[in-house]
């Protein structure tokens, strides 16, 4: 159902190519201009915190990356609290599907696509010139590292979906640690400092394990490949705790449609 979807929402979306065009350019524009706002800074230095200027492309890249492609094929669940304002939720318990499927059916955002191409081109450039010594494991890691991302920041939006049961509207707060999280990921997290925030960043919302943890591992700044691996694994568990918080709050939904 999810796929067959995917090529409805497409085909429709292909149905105004001007305007979709146009999307797609501000998607990309706006990225651009993140990473103009990135390269402003990175320009007064040759390196910052022990990291190269390339380094950072590196983590800029994978953030936008992981960002955008759940903002594009996880749509559905960020128009959750909508749902449940228009009694859109009530229909989808009243049919014999999964609710978390119907939701991710609902909506692919196509465009937001542009916000990733520009993802790969930084991220691209960021490995060319950053002084990587490749090898296989390496390989696995970067690949192992985007898919860790996509399920942490999918995990959050899931997160995200629960509360607003409760709530009955968006959650600010998750906005933050969504939207919010996208421009503090931009930086490698140690920049911060050895403190509280990097620790809450790291065990309790695990944003370090594809920012830090593996970009050490692939630039060589730590050879240990249980960091380069095993972190990105204990990030992805955060699905787990998700997903179990969402049907809880599922389970404790009052319809709030007209």
């Amino acid at each position: 159902m999810y796929f067959k979807n995917i090529s409805i929402n497409f085909k429709s979306l292909l149905q105004y190519r001007v305007n979709t065009l146009f999307f797609v350019l501000n998607n990309i524009l706006v990225t651009l201009f993140d990473f103009l706002s990135l390269e402003i800074v990175l320009g007064a230095f040759n390196s910052l915190g022990g990291y190269e200027k390339y380094n950072f492309y590196i983590t800029f890249g994978i953030v936008m990356i992981c960002f955008s492609l759940v903002e594009c094929f996880a749509r559905g669940i960020d128009h959750f609290p909508k749902f449940i304002k228009t009694g859109e939720l009530d229909k989808f318990l009243s049919r014999p599907r999964s609710i978390l499927k119907q939701t991710l059916s609902y909506e692919q955002d196509f465009t937001k696509l542009g916000r990733a191409a520009v993802g790969v081109v930084v991220l691209v450039s960021g490995l060319a010139n950053s002084s990587i010594e490749w090898t296989v494991l390496k390989g696995f890691c970067l690949a192992f590292t985007i898919i860790s991302g996509i399920v942490i920041v999918f995990s959050l939006f899931l997160v995200s979906a629960g509360i607003s049961v409760f709530t009955v509207g968006e959650s600010e707060v998750l906005n933050i640690l969504t939207n919010g999280g996208r421009d503090l990921l931009q930086y490698p997290i140690d920049l911060y400092g050895d403190n509280i925030f990097r620790k809450f960043f790291t065990y309790i919302i695990p944003f370090a394990c594809f920012n830090f943890f593996p970009l050490h591992y692939i630039i060589g700044m730590n050879d240990s490949i249980w960091g380069g691996f095993l972190t990105p694994i204990y990030g992805m568990i955060i699905i787990i705790p998700a997903y179990l918080f969402f049907r809880f709050a599922l389970k404790r939904y009052k319809s709030a449609g007209s």
